[in-house]
């Protein structure tokens, strides 16, 4: 059983994430890259923006 809990904050820019997931497993490799992509965001925000993380519904 693979959980992510993730509490970071940037205090340059004052970003913040909190993530909390259970049973990652059942989630495609695509999403388990997004989680990690957004945990790399909150340290270089710059380089990203949540505009890449969109999701089509």
């Amino acid at each position: 059983m693979t959980d992510y809990n993730v509490c970071k904050r940037n205090p340059l820019t004052g970003f913040a994430l909190r993530m909390h997931v259970r049973n990652a497993e059942r989630f495609g490799p695509e999403v388990h890259q997004l989680f990690k992509d957004l945990e790399h965001a909150t340290e270089f925000p710059k380089q990203t923006s949540l505009d890449d993380f969109e999701v089509e519904s």
